[in-house]
């Protein structure tokens, strides 16, 4: 492998995934009515103001009369989680000496679906990071 310029080889190991979890959060209800309405009657009140305070009374009293449809539309909504945790470890091909070791977590959520290319980008993302940040990988001849 040296001989093709590999001086390390990464090794990720999946340790702890939940798999997608799924949770009801509840249900959003909308209602939509079409139709007429007719109201016949009469309102009358008084109202007394005393300092910044304003008193009243007031009554109304008539008749209606509504037809139409009315059409409600029941939607569940959940929410999907993962979490997914790993081990890494970069070391000599020849030797197996280990130049770095490491561990993380993945966390994801929302209403959408995550697949398991979520985490696993998550994942080779913040490895490939940590070794970027502490100068163990880079650019060819950086």
């Amino acid at each position: 492998m040296s001989s093709h310029g590999v001086d390390a080889v990464p090794v990720v190991n999946v340790v702890g995934d939940t798999g997608v979890q799924e949770r009801y959060v509840g249900t959003v209800t909308n209602t939509s009515y079409s139709g007429t309405s007719s109201y016949s009657g009469t309102s009358s009140g008084n109202a007394m103001i005393m300092g910044n305070m304003i008193y009243g009374t007031g009554m109304t009293s008539g008749t209606g009369v509504s037809s139409g449809t009315a059409t409600t539309t029941s939607t569940p909504i959940h929410r999907y989680s993962r979490a997914v945790a790993f081990e890494a470890r970069l070391s000599d091909p020849q030797t197996s000496r280990k130049f770095w070791v490491g561990s993380g977590q993945t966390k994801s959520g929302g209403s959408l679906f995550m697949g398991d290319a979520t985490s696993a980008a998550d994942a080779a993302s913040s490895i490939f990071n940590d070794l970027q940040t502490k100068g163990l990988i880079g650019a060819a001849g950086a």
